[in-house]
């Protein structure tokens, strides 16, 4: 393993870190309700008073599994994306890419939500990507420009977004000149 491999294995590592970090205290809550549920439902079996009694025993420890689940899939999902978003800061490298395609989502009369898929080349190799923006200027399809800017991981270049602060300084530009 050279230097550089090193040196981005331990960004990775400080990334996962941080991010599990951020999401200790939302674990915990997740381990206390999944076990409290699920303990309470033991308990509820243990006594066996009634055939209730066990119909509730049993409903209160599926709820505890089923809360355990959940928590697991989503706060695994959410560290990953806090991660890429940390590494995509530390490691990630600057570049245009080019508009395929705008969708628009009306949130309300005054705030849009662009969905864009954007090519880039890196490496004489094509790579596409899409990025939500969400604005609460009037700006229209026809204000984005051709091209935009984007933040790529040299490692991962399928792993890309939008550079939103400078997105937002070209479109108040394009606007400002119109």
């Amino acid at each position: 393993m050279d230097e550089l491999e090193k040196k981005n294995a331990k960004h990775k590592y400080d990334a996962l870190k941080q991010s599990f970090k951020k999401h200790t205290s939302i674990i915990m809550v997740f381990c206390v309700l999944s076990t409290s549920f699920i303990g309470l439902g033991v308990l509820l079996l243990f006594l066996r008073s009634n055939f209730l009694v066990i119909i509730l025993g049993v409903i209160f420890i599926a709820v505890g599994i089923l809360l355990a689940v959940i928590g697991i899939t989503t706060i695994y999902s959410s560290i990953l994306y806090y991660r890429d978003r940390e590494l995509m800061k530390k490691l990630g490298t600057n570049t245009e890419a080019k508009v395929v395609s705008i969708e628009v989502e009306n949130i309300d009369d005054e705030q849009k939500a662009f969905t864009v898929t954007y090519q880039f080349e890196y490496r004489r190799q094509d790579y596409e990507g899409s990025d939500i923006v969400d604005t609460q200027s009037k700006i229209a399809i026809a204000d984005f420009p051709i091209y935009i800017p984007i933040r790529f991981l040299k490692s991962d270049p399928q792993n890309s977004l939008i550079r939103k602060r400078t997105l937002s300084s070209q479109l108040k530009i394009n606007a400002n000149h119109e």
